[in-house]
Order: C-alpha cells, then structure tokens, then sequence
C-alpha cells in the first residue's frame, strides 16, 4: 500500500500526461443528476482526469486502488472544485465520474468502492492531505528565512496534535499509519532548523497506548465492546438452555483488569520499597564504616 506522498505524486504526475483513453467519460454528464443544469456538467475534462488517475493504478499491480481514489477525492476538490468550480457538488461530481470509469476500465472493485462511497470518511484522507500541505510548505520555506519555517512548522504541531487523537488506545488503521510516517518525516525536518519553541519531538500513539495498559490494565476499543456485548448475548440465552459441561458464564474482561489494576501499583510500590530499603542500608553501611575509620582528637 502506498504512502499519500505516493499517491498525490502519481496525480501530479498525470494531471498533464497524454493518455489516451478512447470512449473514458462520454456518458460522465448523463451520469449527473439533472445532468442539463447540474453546476458539474461542464466538467468533462477534470473526469478523464480521474479516469487517468484510476487507470495509471491500475497499472501498477500491487497498488491499492481503493486507497488511491480516497485521496483521489480530496486532492480534486482541492485542485479543481473548491476554488474554480464551488457551485458543483464534489460527491455528486465524483460519483458520476467513477460511474463511467466502471464501465469503461478494468478495476474489479469499481461499483463496490462506488456503492459504498458515502460511507467513506473523507474527511479524514483531507485532514492527511491537509496536513502534508503545510509540510511542503515547511520544506519550500527554507528560502524565505526563519520566521515562515517555524511558521509552517508550528502549523504541522497543532495539526498533527490534534488528529493523532483518535489513533490512542491501539488503533491500527490507514489513517493512523500514516499520521506516524507524518511524525517520522517531520522530526527528520525539523532537526535541520533552528525554531525555538516548536516542538522536536510529536506525541506518539504507541507511547499513549502503553501508559493506558500500564495505568488502566484494559483496552476500550469497537472491537472488544462488541465481545463484551456478546458475553452478554450469550449468557442471557444460555441460560434458557440445558446444556452439560458448557460453561454458562464468559470470562470477563473487567475482572482481568481490576485484578491488573491492583497487582501492578503493589508490585511497583513493594519495588520501591524494596530499593528505598537496600540503599538505607548501603548508606547505614557506609557511614558506620567512615565513623570506625576516623580518629576523633579532643
């Protein structure tokens, strides 16, 4: 899977390339709702754009195509749509170009990616693309002298700050990968400059994830509330059941964590005890030593 770096270089690479790809786009404007006063309907030139963009995927086998045309969304709007074109709706825009592309291209998953398209949550492939905008910035500015490089760098702080919110407590996604090869691109940047007062180092998901196991022994995630729905789903109906050597109760993750929550403070705090007693006794040592060695003169 390719990095959002990745995928926005294949767009910018094919934006002004010449590909020729015959009956691409001939219905686009049939595809739009009231297609005759849709603000979109002009907009043949920017679907063969999507049509390139999807096809040059294609092209290159391994790459995820569904991935691709998530950012495909956001940097056309961006690129075309917000500014030249603001009346036209973006999604409706979107659909009716990848409607085309399905019956024209060979990418398999081309009307399932297209009939789950309003649940894709673009918003998110913006806050990325959003985010790398400023970076650029931050590595165009090197010219422009200090004051625009931390600028742009106290800009990337705030951002990734905020989004890397929701990738605490274990989240394993697209999204949240790519905020950590965010972090990793930044701090290499910003050792090369001298701003004082911005960040070095962004917060880690990892880091946050490690102390919520340590401080509250459990995970609190979709996927384990939905186990623990089930162990309630299953306890109720078992229980009109008569069933031999099945167990009627589930393990609990709750127990578990209370019992984490109270070993680990006895374990740290015995530790502590542990170390506080053995350098007492060192010191105790030590002084009774310096005391036996020394000569007292009255």
């Amino acid at each position: 899977m390719l990095s959002f770096k990745q995928y926005k270089e294949i767009f910018d690479d094919i934006r002004d390339a010449n590909d020729l790809l015959g009956n691409y786009c001939s219905n686009y404007k049939s595809n739009l709702p009231n297609s005759q006063d849709n603000e979109c309907s002009n907009l043949n030139p920017k679907c063969l754009i999507v049509s390139k963009y999807i096809n040059r995927l294609e092209a290159n086998h391994g790459i995820n195509i569904s991935e691709g045309c998530k950012f495909l969304y956001n940097m056309m709007y961006d690129k075309y749509i917000k500014n030249d074109h603001p009346r036209c709706n973006m999604l409706a825009f979107y659909k009716a170009s990848l409607q085309d592309y399905c019956v024209n291209g060979d990418w398999g998953d081309c009307k399932d990616f297209l009939e789950k398209i309003d649940s894709y949550p673009f918003d998110k492939y913006n806050n990325l693309m959003n985010l790398y905008n400023h970076f650029d910035k931050l590595v165009k500015s090197e010219d422009e002298g200090e004051p625009s490089e931390c600028s742009s760098a106290g800009v990337c702080v705030d951002l990734y700050e905020n989004y890397i919110q929701e990738c605490f407590g274990g989240v394993n996604n697209y999204y949240c990968n790519e905020l950590k090869n965010f972090k990793h691109d930044y701090e290499t940047k910003i050792k090369e400059l001298s701003c004082p007062g911005v960040a070095t180092i962004l917060t880690s998901a990892e880091s946050n994830d490690l102390a919520s196991i340590i401080i509250f022994g459990g995970v609190n995630n979709y996927y384990c509330n939905e186990l623990k729905n089930f162990k309630h789903d299953y306890e109720k109906k078992i229980k009109e059941l008569s069933c031999t050597d099945v167990p009627t109760i589930l393990t609990s993750a709750e127990s578990n964590d209370l019992a984490f929550i109270i070993i680990v403070p006895v374990i740290i705090i015995s530790a502590l005890c542990f170390i506080s007693y053995i350098v007492n006794k060192v010191n105790h040592i030590f002084i009774l030593k310096y005391i036996s060695s020394t000569t007292i003169i009255f």
